[in-house]
């Protein structure tokens, strides 16, 4: 897509999104352009969290439709939900010497668990907002108990 068209789609969303999600009090900016790493079609810097400030970074060369630009929006800004967790790790990373085993083996740690909890987050803001699964999302193969 080109980049004014992304950019149509994130000021029709990014708003509303924000409100569902329970943080329309930050100041969210985006960039339109590459990521940090050119296979991501989109990354979300928190780092500014204790001021709620974050910057969404969208590449409109990675994106083919609206629904790929609300999908990229929405996973950003639950980077910002779960964005507090991100103080913990800045504190106890400051023990780990710089490309050490242990610095290797808690960034890869880190990524999987953030990266998951922002799925599920996903996942439960379509349960609860879309009433579906998320698209491209695995359907649930919950039962209720008989008890």
């Amino acid at each position: 897509m080109d980049e004014s068209a992304v950019r149509a789609v994130v000021e029709t969303n990014l708003l509303t999104y924000m409100r569902a999600f329970g943080i329309p009090h930050w100041s969210v900016s985006v960039l339109y352009g590459r990521c940090s790493d050119e296979s991501w079609a989109a990354e979300c810097d928190c780092t500014a969290s204790d001021y709620e400030r974050a910057t969404i970074t969208l590449d409109p060369d990675r994106h083919d439709s609206e629904e790929t630009v609300r999908a990229s929006l929405r996973h950003e800004l639950m980077h910002v939900v779960a964005s507090p967790f991100d103080l913990y790790r800045d504190v106890m990373t400051q023990q780990l010497k710089a490309g050490s085993d242990m610095d290797r083996a808690e960034s890869r740690l880190w990524r999987h668990c953030v990266e998951k909890a922002v799925k599920h987050l996903e996942r439960m803001y379509f349960g609860l907002c879309e009433n579906k699964s998320p698209p491209g999302g695995q359907k649930t193969q919950a039962k209720a108990s008989k008890t």
